[in-house]
């Protein structure tokens, strides 16, 4: 892919991330939420939520959210590799400057989330569908950080094993493989435990790609 169709595409890809924002405040809202909190695109995510039903006491599937918190702290791994990598090479050449500029880029990205979380934390685009234990009021859910994390994570590490092992392509593969599944993996159980609503897992693919369109153009890819 050419570095002009990846500019074209991040292009449209922000354009819809900024519109899913504004319909979220504007299109079909509803109370659809617990408590009665309102919710934007209610009607396709109540269609969703029906589509798949959730046990009615908890409103979500428990033992797929507990899956899906185990597969987020292995794909957290992957994210922790590349920290540490960038730590050794700073302390082998002993500046900064001697961190590969890919390894900064990666790290970025997931600086770049964390932001992202926050943001939206003081935003509150909507409260998401269930309350979850121990907790007396339901979380801010757009977009699916969860998703993001495995989109973003697990995205930068198949493409950072194909950087460092760029001559041993059988490795290169039998490590991507692995990602590729706890990516998959990830994303189908958080999109169907229930914690969120549809809408915030569509964000979530928006933002996530917009993201690594942007690391592309710093990674070498």
């Amino acid at each position: 892919m050419t570095l002009d169709t990846r500019r074209g595409l991040w292009i449209y890809s922000l354009l819809y991330s900024l519109a899913w924002i504004l319909a979220m405040k504007i299109v079909d809202l509803a109370p659809i939420g617990p408590y009665k909190t309102t919710v934007g695109m209610a009607t396709m995510n109540q269609w969703f939520r029906n589509l798949l039903h959730y046990d009615a006491e908890i409103g979500y599937y428990k033992l797929i959210f507990s899956i899906t918190k185990i597969l987020a702290w292995i794909a957290l791994g992957g994210c922790a590799s590349w920290i540490v990598v960038g730590i050794i090479q700073w302390i082998k050449e002993r500046s900064f400057k001697g961190v590969d500029f890919t390894i900064i880029a990666t790290l970025a990205v997931y600086g770049i989330e964390i932001i992202t979380w926050l943001v939206f934390k003081l935003i509150k685009i909507n409260y998401g569908p269930v309350i979850l234990p121990g907790r007396p009021y339901p979380n801010h859910t757009f977009p699916s950080l969860l998703c993001m994390h495995f989109i973003c994570s697990m995205g930068t590490t198949i493409y950072m094993i194909g950087f460092f092992l760029e001559e041993r392509k059988k490795l290169v593969l039998i490590l991507r493989i692995p990602c590729i599944i706890v990516m998959a993996a990830g994303f189908i159980c958080c999109t169907i435990s229930g914690i969120n609503w549809l809408s915030d897992i569509i964000a979530s693919i928006l933002f996530s790609v917009t993201l690594l369109l942007e690391y592309s153009f710093f990674a070498e890819v």
